[in-house]
């Protein structure tokens, strides 16, 4: 009778350590897909936005997407080097479209609330 229960038990703990296992892989993968789409959009902003901007409308439109965007997938990831990065990468694609819509337009400051005010809605 202590042979069964013995069993029983090692599968119970082999069960339990295999669901959180599964657990900490899930939520570690939906980390890495939350920060590998926010890098995306950060880099399609900054070449095809910023780079290669043709108006300032299209520009101010695309930072209020990418902060909207940034904003709700940044919850996801709390690795510190990852979010560190991202932030990072974030911080200086919004300075280099400041630096493009100056050039482009008259000076409403280094806030990219002002420009979409204005331009992007």
């Amino acid at each position: 009778m202590k042979t069964g229960r013995g069993k029983w038990i090692i599968l119970f703990a082999l069960s339990c350590s295999t669901g959180f296992f599964a657990w900490r892989y899930y939520l570690a993968e939906r980390q890495f897909a939350a920060a590998s789409f926010v890098h995306h959009q950060i880099e399609t902003t900054q070449k095809s936005y910023i780079d290669g901007v043709s108006d300032v409308r299209s520009l101010a439109m695309r930072l209020n997407f990418l902060r909207g965007y940034y904003e709700h997938e940044m919850q996801f990831v709390t690795h510190p080097v990852l979010r560190e990065s991202l932030e990072r990468n974030y911080r200086q694609t919004l300075t280099n479209a400041m630096v493009v819509l100056r050039g482009l337009t008259n000076d409403l400051g280094n806030d990219p609330d002002a420009w979409i005010d204005r331009y992007g809605k």
